[in-house]
Order: C-alpha cells, then sequence, then structure tokens
C-alpha cells in the first residue's frame, strides 16, 4: 500500500502504550479488545492455535485442515465454506457441522484459557489493573472470557457474603482467581513477615550524612525484602533468601490489590431465579449498570427461549462438559455470531447482542481500541462508535504503524484518531514507574 504525505502519520499521532495512559487519565474512557489483547498476555486464542488443539483432541480436523488454510485460518469462514458444500436443503446436516464444529471450537478455547491464565497472574503481570482502571466501559469481540476473568481479579469480592450471593461466571472450582501458590515454608513464615511489614521500621540511608527511619509498610519492595533478610539475621532464623523474596512479594500483591476495586457488571442477575439450575444465572438484556460487553457473544451466554442466561460453575466439572449437557437440551444453543460475513443481521436479532452494540452509539469521552484487525466484517462495529460522542480514539499497531493510522482515520472520519505500538506495551509495574519516577 502506498501512503500520500497527508496520509503519513505524524510524531504526536504515534504514542506509547505509557503515552497513552497518561493521556487518558481522569478522564471517561472506553476499552474495546480483540483477540490481539489475549495475545499480548501471552494467551495464544488465534484460530490457528484453536484449531492446532481442535485437531489434537478429534483427529476428524485434520481431514479438513486444508480447506482451513483455503480460508486463511478463519475458522468462521471454514464454517461457511462447509455449509456451501452441503445441498442447501438438507438443513439438517447444514446446522449439525456448524454446532459441531462451534462446541469442539469453545471445547479447544476454553482449553487453553483455563490453562494460560494461571501465567497471566504472575506478579510481573500485576501493571494490568493501571490498563483496565481507567475505563468505564469494557467492549469485547471475542468468544473467550478471558477479559472477565482478568476483571474479576479486581472486582470486590461480594461473592462470599450470604447476604448478596451474586456468583460469577468461574472456569475454575471457585471464585479464587489469584492462586496462592506459597509452599509449606513460605506459609510458615508468611504471618511473621506480614508482622514485620504492619509493625517495624526501616533506616534509609541517603547519603553519608542523611538517613531517614520510616514504617516499612511504606518502604519499596527491594527495601522490605532487605529489612526482613536483616531481620532473619539478627533472629538467627532459618529461613531462604527465596521463601523471603517470594513471601513479600504475596504480601505486596495483597496490598495492592486491595486497593483496586473495579465495578465489573455482565448484567447478571444476583442470583439464580427460582426452580432455576444453580448453573444458571439470568441476564437483565435491559440493565442500564452494565458495563462488560460481549458484542459477538460469548461460549457462556447460553441462549433459552427469550431469555439469556450466564452459566456459572461451582464444581470442577469442566465448563464444555457442563455446556454439552445443557446444549443437549432442547431449545438451548449457545450465543456466539459463528459466521465470517453479515453479523449484523445475527446480533439485530438478539436482544442481549443489539444492546450491546446499541450501548457503542451511547458512548462519550476516548476510546482505547487493543488487538482489532479493524476489518471489513467489523464494520457494525465502526459504525456505532462514529455514531457516538467519542472524540479521542486510540488504536494499537503491530509493526504497522501508517497502515493503522490510515485505516483509522478512514473508518472514523470526524475522531481525533491516534496509534501507539503494541510492543510498548508493558504490564509490568515496575517498569512504569521507573519511567515515571
Amino acid at each position: 500500500m502506498k501512503f500520500k504525505e497527508s496520509q503519513t502519520v505524524d510524531e504526536s499521532k504515534n504514542l506509547s502504550y505509557k503515552d497513552v495512559l497518561c493521556r487518558i487519565e481522569e478522564k471517561e474512557n472506553h476499552l474495546l479488545i480483540g483477540n490481539g489483547f489475549n495475545q499480548g498476555l501471552g494467551v495464544d486464542t488465534s484460530y490457528w492455535h484453536i484449531f492446532e488443539v481442535m485437531k489434537e483432541d478429534n483427529s476428524i480436523y485434520s481431514g479438513i485442515e486444508t480447506k482451513f488454510r483455503e480460508c486463511d485460518g478463519d475458522i468462521e469462514a471454514l464454517i461457511d465454506c462447509l455449509q456451501g458444500d452441503i445441498n442447501s436443503e438438507n438443513i439438517f446436516l447444514r446446522s449439525f457441522v456448524q454446532n459441531r464444529i462451534k462446541f469442539d471450537f469453545m471445547a479447544a478455547l476454553q482449553k487453553i484459557v483455563s490453562k494460560e491464565i494461571k501465567q497471566v497472574y504472575k506478579e510481573k503481570n500485576a501493571g494490568i489493573y493501571l490498563l483496565l482502571s481507567h475505563f468505564s466501559n469494557y467492549f469485547t469481540l471475542n468468544y473467550d472470557s478471558f477479559l472477565y476473568l482478568l476483571l474479576l481479579r479486581f472486582k470486590a469480592p461480594f461473592a462470599q457474603s450470604e447476604s448478596n450471593p451474586q456468583r460469577s461466571l468461574a472456569l475454575f472450582p471457585n471464585t479464587k482467581y489469584v492462586e496462592n501458590s506459597l509452599n509449606e515454608t513460605q506459609n510458615q513464615i508468611y504471618s511473621k513477615i506480614k508482622s514485620i511489614r504492619r509493625m517495624g521500621e526501616e533506616t534509609l540511608t541517603f547519603s553519608e550524612n542523611e538517613s531517614s527511619t520510616i514504617p516499612l509498610s511504606e518502604v519499596r519492595k527491594v527495601d522490605f525484602v532487605k529489612a526482613v533478610k536483616k531481620y532473619k539475621k539478627l533472629n538467627n532464623l532459618d529461613w531462604r533468601a527465596k521463601d523471603i523474596e517470594r513471601v513479600c512479594g504475596c504480601i505486596l500483591e495483597e496490598e495492592r490489590n486491595d486497593k483496586k476495586l473495579l465495578r465489573i457488571d455482565d448484567g447478571g442477575r444476583s442470583k439464580p431465579l427460582p426452580g432455576m439450575s444453580k448453573d444458571l444465572i439470568e441476564i437483565d438484556i435491559k440493565s442500564v449498570t452494565q458495563n462488560l460487553f460481549f458484542i459477538h457473544g460469548a461460549f457462556h451466554i447460553l441462549v433459552k427461549g427469550e431469555k439469556r442466561y450466564k452459566v456459572t460453575q461451582e464444581t470442577e466439572k469442566a465448563l464444555y462438559t457442563k455446556l454439552q449437557d445443557l446444549l443437549n437440551q432442547e431449545g438451548n444453543d449457545v450465543l456466539c455470531v459463528f459466521q465470517a460475513d453479515n453479523k449484523i443481521e445475527a446480533i439485530e436479532k438478539d436482544p442481549y447482542l443489539s444492546h450491546c452494540l446499541d450501548k457503542l452509539s451511547e458512548l462519550r469521552g476516548a476510546l482505547v481500541i487493543l488487538g482489532c484487525s479493524l476489518s471489513d466484517n467489523d464494520s457494525h462495529i465502526f459504525d456505532r462508535i462514529n455514531q457516538s460522542q467519542i472524540k479521542d480514539i486510540y488504536i494499537s499497531y503491530y509493526k504497522k504503524c501508517e497502515e493503522t493510522y490510515v485505516r483509522g482515520i478512514s473508518l472514523f472520519p470526524g475522531k481525533n484518531v491516534y496509534v501507539f505500538d503494541a510492543e510498548t506495551i508493558s504490564y509490568n509495574i515496575e517498569d512504569f514507574e521507573q519511567e515515571h519516577a
């Protein structure tokens, strides 16, 4: 693609990730993510990877791998292609092919997300909160619940209260999403080190004639670890250095998370309705407080007649196994717009999806678009954004600065379009603090 001089992005429009965070601070902002968001956190939910997992679970997919490649690795396009090979009058077979691939896709995707989410919760990604805390509304084009799980990490822990029995989607047996990975030895010293953090003091030396004594609860990790090691030596304790560092890290992460509470509302009611399965919570499709939107649906949202439900989990039974049981019941379906073209038709037919799409046109302020391909089959998304009062749009790019910028200004005429380099994104909170010290 060739660019005219007027199409070239100038330096003021080409930003870093940290520039974006600074620009949107204390403003009304909204987040729209695509599959590139998952990739940026090391979770490969690309269609290529999902298809590889589908092949591992069912060898029948090896037989259509060539066709999948002809569809440029697009599973939605693959379904359309396979259905096109079936006589249009054979409605049963066309429907069966779509549902079978859709279900196997969901099983593979859930397998990937449930395996990788624990890695994302490592301390080095603690700075993800710096991004998520800026937004009033969250929109995702993905079918998986990866964004939801991240947001739940910072949601107020209401789920344990009997007076407020709200339960959220869980891909794991309970709502403890940040696993306590302390071993037995580390657990034994945890309480003591936490007490040292709360009650101790440390003298920090700045120069030969300048020092200051401050509470340990206010020092950085490096000084906290030094103080604990000094305490260990003075008291002749058998604490290993790596155990001290691990426990200190966990204590500091707890402190950060205690300060991080996000209002997350996916439209689900607070508890199951009388007579309904405990695994289903009805979604209020007219909710005015909802701020998390799955624009193309998701595999934990169930269609049951005119109602829409969130599939939850209280046992270790795999989510996709539970979905299989639910889908075997007549009249049930998973709410996913699983088609390459004419997505708007499917969206407008569904009250939940149309509610999510309409919300885009109600926005004002700034919108950050992260990890989206800006492809033509998402034109319905761009149309609604253009109808909104959004003024500034920040779009991430990966090695295609000019192309992304040109695409952005053509999709969003009348908006202030900026681009930022996805390779500058870091969720290591120490990196951000050092640069803005």
